[in-house]
């Protein structure tokens, strides 16, 4: 029934009042809002830290320059970019009204689109790399120039697919009227299909088929014994061969592990965008929302740090750097025997 209003002073002079919606009753999220904010806001810094470390530690010592270190640089670049791509964000979270202006909610998301394409098409090619040199070692695959012409592509691809396309009107902005953070709102669905496809979900499926080839082949090369007994040159030259395996072998565990963390923080978020693409009653709730894309930022700041605590190169430099003092030679005095650090 619609309720009547009646104001005290006017008695019988009652008019019926519209029927009012039953506003729903939302969980509070404050909670999560400031959690959210707070480790956006420690990710940035921590993010652009390391990743910037990386950089710095490539450009600056030779040791660390050499070819396989292209695509580190790439997926150290592409991980530092998502640190800035966050920027926009936070802000859009700090001030709401600005959610509403379809430049600023496209240039939140394409940013991050891009680099977190960047990022993963990186560690595809370096996959790559790793494959050549492992399942065909007989053969230079990978010159400086085939090396540099695949980082433009990947590089141009993403900017592309993820950022130019949206901006150039392949989106899903019709109207004033539309929700920011809800993708099929802002992007075209054939477009946000193919991105998460394309861009998402396939290069994990290659780098996974890659690396259980790796792992099958250095096994069965570890593992195979000679029929005959060689000679002593056969012998050495075998050696130095079985060492050379197992240091690329280790070296390809230490990047499996940054696969396996990058498929744990991104193919979760993009089995959600999936969903929400072809289940048009399904909508994720904010705090699902708001753990996937924490677990996709912190995955940025875990790169650097697998490569510069787990792989040898850059951990010897990194104590070169931090612990010149910890390297200090102990040199013993000839006539007291007593110890003294050289300068």
């Amino acid at each position: 029934m619609a309720d009547t209003n009646c104001s005290d002073d006017s008695a019988g002079n009652c008019t019926l009042a519209e029927p009012t919606a039953v506003a729903p009753s939302y969980p509070d999220y404050t909670g999560w809002l400031q959690f959210s904010i707070t480790t956006q806001f420690l990710l940035i810094f921590i993010i652009f830290f390391t990743n910037a470390t990386v950089l710095v530690l490539v450009a600056r010592f030779r040791r660390l320059q050499v070819l396989e270190n292209s695509f580190v640089v790439s997926l150290a670049a592409a991980d530092g970019l998502l640190s800035v791509a966050m920027i926009p964000g936070v802000d859009i979270t700090l001030n709401p009204n600005r959610a509403g202006n379809k430049y600023a909610c496209l240039l939140l998301w394409c940013s991050i689109m891009f680099s977190s394409s960047a990022s993963v098409f990186s560690l595809l090619v370096l996959s790559l790399d790793r494959y050549l040199k492992i399942v065909h070692p007989m053969h230079q695959f990978m010159t400086p120039l085939r090396a540099c012409v695949l980082l433009v592509f990947i590089w141009s691809y993403t900017f592309f697919t993820a950022f130019f396309l949206p901006f150039v009107g392949v989106n899903g902005i019709s109207g004033p009227s539309f929700v920011c953070f809800n993708f099929k709102d802002v992007f075209n669905i054939a477009h946000l299909q193919f991105y998460c496809i394309v861009n998402g979900l396939l290069p994990f499926l290659l780098m996974f088929v890659m690396y259980g080839k790796i792992f099958l082949v250095v096994w069965e090369k570890l593992q195979a014994e000679p029929e005959q007994r060689p000679t002593r040159a056969e012998t050495d030259e075998g050696a130095r061969g079985k060492v050379w395996l197992r240091r690329e072998f280790q070296v390809t565990k230490k990047l499996t592990l940054v696969l396996g963390t990058t498929t744990a923080a991104w193919v979760p978020t993009t089995c959600m965008l999936l969903r929400q693409i072809y289940d048009p009653t399904y909508y994720p709730t904010f705090e699902t929302r708001v753990i996937l894309s924490t677990m996709t930022y912190m995955n940025s700041a875990v790169n650097p740090l697998i490569y510069s605590l787990r792989i040898q190169p850059f951990r010897d430099v990194l104590s070169k750097v931090f612990c010149r003092r910890c390297q200090g030679a102990i040199a013993i005095h000839p006539s007291s025997g007593t110890a003294t650090h050289s300068a």
